[in-house]
């Protein structure tokens, strides 16, 4: 499995749209995740973890995984494009939350959401030994579901 991009919104200490672009990152080879205690390094892989298998390890519960810094108007979501076994396939998640449009004596709850998109991966062309092959292309989406918890 191959990571492209992960956006973040309103996760864990991300209090607006973030994302993350995998594939610039790679290309020298490795990186490094850094940064300050309570920067979101854990949250980065909290996210991926959510995206993949709708829950995050440890014994936290979903609605724990809502910024407290975010406006209460904002959606809480996780977007994650990655490639595995030649498909590029696009994951949307948003967790249970409450709606801020609620009432304190009446509130309604949002049950979480999933998205996925699947696309096939077009392999690149052969390149000489030493020099680095772009990112695949995505052909056209062959298929779009939405799924709920």
């Amino acid at each position: 499995m191959r990571l492209h991009t992960l956006t973040l919104q309103a996760f864990g200490p991300f209090r607006t749209r973030q994302s993350i672009d995998f594939d610039t990152l790679s290309q020298g080879g490795l990186f490094l995740l850094h940064g300050a205690t309570g920067a979101g390094k854990s949250t980065v892989f909290d996210a991926v973890c959510y995206a993949l298998y709708g829950n995050v390890p440890g014994e936290r519960h979903q609605t724990a995984l809502r910024s407290h810094h975010a406006d209460p108007a904002t959606l809480t979501q996780v977007e994650l494009e990655f490639t595995m076994a030649g498909r590029r396939l696009k994951i949307v998640r948003t967790p249970n939350r409450n709606d801020p449009d609620a009432t304190k004596t009446a509130p309604r709850r949002r049950r979480p959401q999933s998205a996925w998109r699947s696309g096939t991966v077009t392999p690149a062309p052969a390149r000489p030994s030493g020099s680095r092959s772009p990112p695949p292309t995505r052909k056209s989406p062959a298929r779009s579901t939405t799924c709920w918890a």
